[in-house]
């Protein structure tokens, strides 16, 4: 991520912007958890945004390495009886609303390779570039 503002207090724009939410809110990844955070999906993904407040912490130590994500089907969740009509098509009339250039909205399921359910999420693809980290969180 980069940014155009000088900073002169010391701190950079992300740890700013992370302060300046609440417990409650996720704040934007770090630049090591945008790159690094789906490890193993091939089209490697950058993470913009996420709806949870756990914060990804950098694989570090001497046997240190990152675990490969992959992605499956939903398959049976109560998801898929609500997506077609209600959740999807809401979901993209907000995402439009706010002016986001989605690529892909899919309700799937995101883990470390072989695991036995992994959990579901919503996908939501942008065009590279066009969504910033601190612009996600607040979407």
């Amino acid at each position: 991520m980069t940014s155009t503002t000088s900073d002169t207090s010391g701190t950079s724009p992300l740890s700013a912007t992370r302060a300046s939410l609440s417990p409650n809110t996720p704040s934007p990844p770090s630049p090591d958890e945008a790159s690094l955070f789906y490890y193993g999906i091939p089209s490697r993904p950058r993470l913009v945004a996420r709806s949870t407040t756990n914060v990804w912490a950098t694989p570090t130590g001497p046997e240190a390495y990152l675990t490969p994500k992959e992605i499956s089907p939903i398959g049976l969740h109560p998801l898929r009886e609500i997506w077609e009509h209600t959740v999807g098509p809401a979901i993209i009339d907000y995402l439009d609303s706010k002016e986001v250039k989605c690529t892909s909205l899919d309700p799937v399921r995101i883990g470390y390779a072989g695991e036995a359910s992994p959990p579901a999420i919503v996908w939501i693809g942008v065009v590279p570039g066009t969504l910033s980290a601190e612009t996600g969180v607040e979407v």
